[in-house]
């Protein structure tokens, strides 16, 4: 793995922090087991970032570099990660599983020579740099994510999947997967690497795997993950704040009408807004607590199924529903939900509808073909027989302010903007002459078009370059063609 500095940049020297004595012995005795397993060198850098402490789930303290004016001064790096949703959505059919944690994953990767004076860091024991890759750099998820998946290319997607150092194995019986198994670990023999028996499951209907819960049935969240939200204290400062609602939104699609319950904790968030912690902040805090600790299962997503999409709109808020037809009734897949942006708060009702159409489709579309690929059927429902989107857009922590609510509504194309209807299908045996005849014929019939042409004629098209008058017709100039101008 190589560094890029931003040139003319030096990452600067941290500084020493007091600590206990506990702290202490454990500093010690990792910098001595790390350099006599060729991890780390004694150093002569110009640069050292201090070193921190974080706690493990046994309770124990883990020690880490504190890499964050490095990576201030670091070129970032562009290679994707796995989108999580994608990764989810490969397994829906798989009925069993073993989930593998590579140990010590980053380790496997060595610093391009030159770059180690890079990551030096600071303790009492003295100055060290790293030879491997170590935790916390920027660009460390990238570099791994571009190495590992490769040695296990002709098995990815097909019956695992790999995030960093987390493998999931999936199957769709016990003979199989057993095959599947033996395949990757011996893969990862084959390879030299190693793997932490203590984090793996093997050969279990469910699995935890990179925060979720996944089973034949569909996907939960993990129960620690929700033990946490259970357990969360107020916070006390925006800080907290930013770091519970971070928490939350890993999580959110298994929330109905989400945005709209921590409306009042993201308003907090905005910029120059003094902190405050009322009974209302304290109700959405509860809200949004109980949400998740009751949220629905969200099952995978089965192709073969037949798709609902419910989605509503309110005067400020979209939503969505993604539900499928299985064999003992409609269930979940995702939800999905907005406030509306201020320009949008003044469309139509209609123009409303349409945004929260648009909206689900695109964020459940995984292909990104958008609407030209499905074949659907809109239906409209009164908000009494559609109970979970109306509940998701109907919340009143979505209302605007009072000196909001004076916002003239507007649709998108209001009809008075259009010009009479020139309808030709594609039965018609018609000309292009003839159209342009009718489109003449229109424009004349129309009463504000009538005297939009009656001024071309006396000022000509100079005065409106991109509109171009032509023998009764106006065009409108694009990048790549001219298109009549049928709309003002």
């Amino acid at each position: 793995m190589d560094i890029n500095l931003v040139d003319g940049k030096i990452p600067p020297m941290g500084p020493l922090y007091q600590m206990s004595e506990s702290e202490m012995k454990i500093v010690q005795k990792d910098v001595t087991d790390m350099t006599a397993k060729g991890l780390i060198q004694p150093s002569k850098s110009p640069c050292g970032a201090p070193i921190i402490f974080a706690k493990k789930k046994d309770g124990t303290l883990r020690l880490c570099v504190d890499y964050r004016r490095l990576n201030d001064v670091t070129v970032k790096s562009t290679y994707p990660l796995p989108l999580i949703d994608e990764m989810l959505d490969r397994i829906r059919s798989a009925k069993i599983f073993t989930a593998l944690d590579l140990k010590d994953a980053y380790w496997l990767v060595r610093i391009k020579k030159g770059d180690e004076w890079k990551t030096a860091f600071r303790t009492w024991y003295g100055l060290f740099e790293y030879l491997v890759m170590p935790f916390g750099l920027s660009n460390c998820p990238g570099n791994f994510q571009s190495k590992v998946p490769r040695t296990f290319a002709d098995m990815l997607d097909i019956f695992v999947q790999i995030y960093l150092g987390d493998f999931l194995i999936y199957s769709l019986s016990y003979t199989e997967h057993v095959t599947h198994v033996r395949q990757v670990l011996q893969r990862v023999i084959d390879e030299k690497l190693s793997v932490n028996l203590k984090k793996c499951t093997f050969h279990t209907t469910k699995v935890q795997f990179l925060g979720y819960e996944v089973t034949p049935d569909g996907v939960h969240m993990c129960p620690d993950r929700v033990e946490a939200i259970r357990n969360w204290e107020p916070p006390t400062n925006l800080k907290a704040l930013q770091s519970f609602l971070g928490f939350c939104n890993f999580y959110c699609s298994f929330i109905r009408g989400y945005s709209s319950i921590v409306t009042p904790l993201t308003d907090m968030t905005r910029k120059n807004t003094p902190w405050r912690w009322d009974t209302s902040l304290q109700s959405a805090f509860d809200a949004t607590k109980e949400a998740f600790i009751s949220a629905d299962v969200c099952r995978h997503f089965n192709p073969d199924l037949p798709i609902i999409l419910e989605t509503d709109a309110s005067d400020f808020a979209i939503s969505g529903v993604l539900s499928q037809v299985h064999s003992n009734g409609i269930h979940p897949v995702g939800f999905l939900s907005r406030k509306l942006q201020p320009a949008e708060l003044n469309y139509d009702t209609h123009d409303k509808e349409l945004l929260a159409i648009i909206e689900s489709l695109k964020g459940w579309l995984r292909w990104w073909q958008f609407l030209s690929d499905f074949n659907f059927t809109l239906e409209h429902r009164p908000g009494k027989t559609n109970v979970v989107a109306d509940a998701l857009s109907q919340r009143e922590q979505d209302e605007l302010d009072i000196g909001d609510k004076t916002a003239q509504q507007a649709c998108l194309l209001p009809p008075h903007l259009f010009a009479a209807l020139l309808k030709v299908t594609k039965d018609d045996s018609i000309s292009h002459s003839q159209i342009d005849k009718r489109i003449i014929e229109a424009y004349q019939s129309d009463k504000y078009y009538h005297s939009v042409i009656k001024w071309m004629d006396n000022v000509h098209s100079k005065a409106c370059p991109r509109f171009p008058y032509d023998s009764g017709k106006i065009r409108v100039v694009a990048k790549r063609q001219d298109l009549y101008a049928t709309f003002s």
